[in-house]
């Protein structure tokens, strides 16, 4: 098969159908895909519609990646993420040009990474039972521990929250619960007119 100059939609379906017919005959990932999938050739209209979404942004895809990867979490390893990122690398190469191969293996990569760490990331326990105290700067709600607090508003006057055009109402993390209160400013002209 000739390279491909772009990545279109042809392109990846091509590349899908090929790729996962490398994956099939594998004697690592092989027996895990087939005994998964029913269904190949709806499987791989899904699967070219993931990766249409993915270079393309088509939003054809509308499936929930981790739930499918985690029925199997059991019978998954590690070294076959390895082995179906090594299989990427091979078709890619042979089917696209080494700009496109290269960027289809880097969101391969990504992708791949992220699932492993969907299925085996386990933080380790406290030796003191207890949750490890938060860094300055980190945001307060359990929902995101990794997100860092906003920078506090310069000029903010230490009275605030008696005013009245500085109601406090709870603020709500992303799992919907109210973990803290926080001002919620509202001024007529949009301005900080804070003396």
């Amino acid at each position: 098969m000739a390279q491909r100059t772009d990545i279109d939609e042809i392109g990846l379906r091509q590349l899908v159908d090929a790729f996962y017919a490398r994956v099939r005959a594998d004697k690592l990932i092989g027996p895990l895909f087939n005994g998964a999938i029913d269904d190949w050739p709806g499987d791989l209209t899904r699967l070219a519609d993931f990766w249409s979404s993915v270079m393309l942004g088509s939003g054809r895809y509308k499936g929930q990646p981790v739930p499918a990867h985690a029925r199997y979490r059991a019978q998954i390893t590690p070294a076959m993420f390895d082995r179906w990122l090594a299989l990427w690398a091979e078709t890619t190469n042979a089917l696209m040009t080494p700009e496109a191969a290269h960027m289809l293996q880097g969101k391969a990569a990504r992708i791949a990474e992220s699932l492993s760490l969907a299925l085996f990331f386990k933080p380790s326990p406290s030796p003191t039972g207890r949750r490890p105290a938060r860094s300055p700067g980190v945001s307060s709600c359990p929902c995101f521990p990794w997100r860092r607090s906003p920078p506090p508003i310069p000029r903010m006057p230490k009275t605030y929250a008696s005013r009245p055009d500085f109601p406090v109402r709870p603020q709500r993390g992303a799992c919907g619960r109210s973990h803290h209160n926080a001002p919620i400013w509202r001024r007529s002209h949009g301005t900080h007119d804070v003396g």
